[in-house]
């Protein structure tokens, strides 16, 4: 099967759903929503783990010791040798119930805007 350039599939969709095309703008829009989604989930999250980890020494040596013992070799870190990660997956689960990034994470306007169905959204709205 021949690879579908995002772009692509995102302007079919929207088109399929809408009715109409995206215009390179929207599109740009998209995509980089898309692209930058997980990008403060992830630094919060990340940051929640180090705090936590650096609290617990044995937990980060227990990390360290695991990824060792399964990624090192000839294989390294591929998508089955990090599902093996057990104990480290334990963290994670762990951090994230502790410290959920979501609900942390808010967003608010800096500037006044219409949004493209014509809704005004005032500075400061969140």
């Amino acid at each position: 099967m021949r690879a579908v350039p995002l772009s692509m599939l995102i302007v079919t969709l929207y088109k399929m759903k809408v009715g109409q095309s995206l215009h390179d703008n929207e599109l740009h829009s998209v995509v980089m929503n898309i692209l930058l989604a997980g990008r403060d989930t992830t630094a919060c999250f990340i940051s929640w783990a180090f705090l936590e980890v650096i609290k617990r020494p044995d937990a980060m040596q227990k990390i360290v010791q695991e990824a060792t013992q399964i990624c090192s070799g000839m294989n390294g870190y591929t998508h089955d040798t990090v599902n093996q990660l057990k104990y480290t997956h334990g963290v994670v689960v762990k951090v994230l119930r502790l410290h959920p990034s979501v609900p942390t994470d808010h967003k608010y306007a800096i500037n006044g805007s219409v949004l493209p169905d014509g809704t005004f959204v005032p500075a400061g709205a969140g």
